[in-house]
């Protein structure tokens, strides 16, 4: 069955790199990779389809504005990938939260299969603080803290992507998590992209009903490997990257928070973040 599929994941889980992965595999070997024109893109908050899509100018909306006609929205992105008889991918930011509480759906509720990917907290501080160009982890481990997260929320300029709502960090798993016992969710961890690359993107493909064999996949992968990435934002610049930020693909290893972040920052991911932590394997049990 084709239609709406979400790749969802709370910033910088490694999804542009997963968008990468699959530009590459359904394009095909030969494709010179242009990471401007991901798979995926552009981002399900983009102004741009938002307007396209309703017919109003958004900014000329307040944000309960904007969340009643969400629904509309997802429900007209769902029908045209109906319609187009193939799978059509939109990454999203936003939590899985029901925005128009009369309609009663999340985003979920449009799509027939979400890839939702996931990284470990302590790294994510690190690398969004960066993202956001902010200087203190401290603010940024509180803000993935706070079930009022929200990004491109100033209303004193204009965004090209509209206000997402990104609940805390733990709010934001469970919420893509929730539809996991409908076999409609299928989670990848970054750890397991850089681990074992050929078995996690290969499950990822199956889950995706696609049609590629081993060596295609593989190829994919070395396609779209992190050190080539980060020659391309180098040498063509990346569009998604914020103005306050001086590269989107920074360093794209894991553990980096194991020398970064001080005894109590890592406390206070671990005291806030434990039960979902534990639950992905991120915490031992005995802790």
């Amino acid at each position: 069955m084709y239609g709406l599929v979400w790749l969802a994941s709370y910033p910088k889980s490694g999804n542009t790199w997963f968008r990468a992965f699959l530009t590459n595999l359904i394009r095909g070997d030969g494709y010179d990779l242009d990471i401007n024109t991901l798979i995926g893109g552009p981002i399900a908050s983009s102004r741009e389809v938002f307007d396209e899509l309703v017919g109003y100018d958004s900014s000329n909306l307040t944000k309960p504005e904007i969340d009643q006609l969400y629904p509309e929205v997802y429900a007209r992105m769902a029908l045209e990938a109906q319609k187009s008889q193939t799978n059509v991918y939109y990454k999203i930011h936003n939590a899985n939260l029901v925005v128009d509480s009369s309609k009663g759906s999340t985003p979920s509720a449009y799509a027939v299969r979400t890839i939702y990917l996931v990284r470990n907290p302590l790294d994510i501080a690190i690398s969004f603080a960066n993202h956001l160009g902010w200087d203190s982890l401290d603010h940024m481990i509180c803000q993935m803290a706070n079930p009022n997260f929200t990004l491109a929320s100033n209303r004193k300029r204009f965004n090209n992507q509209l206000c997402q709502t990104l609940s805390s960090w733990s709010g934001h798993v469970e919420s893509w998590l929730a539809g996991i016992d409908n076999h409609n969710v299928f989670i990848i961890k970054y750890e397991d992209m850089l681990k074992n690359p050929q078995q996690t993107f290969s499950d990822a493909v199956n889950f995706l009903q696609l049609p590629y064999s081993s060596d295609q996949i593989r190829s994919a992968i070395q396609n779209s490997e992190f050190y080539k990435l980060q020659k391309l934002e180098q040498s063509h610049g990346f569009r998604e990257r914020p103005e306050k930020s001086r590269l989107f693909f920074r360093k794209g290893t894991v553990g980096t928070w194991q020398d970064t972040l001080s005894e109590s920052q890592i406390e206070m991911v671990i005291n806030e973040h434990a039960t979902v932590m534990r639950r992905l394997g991120y915490l031992s049990e005995s802790f």
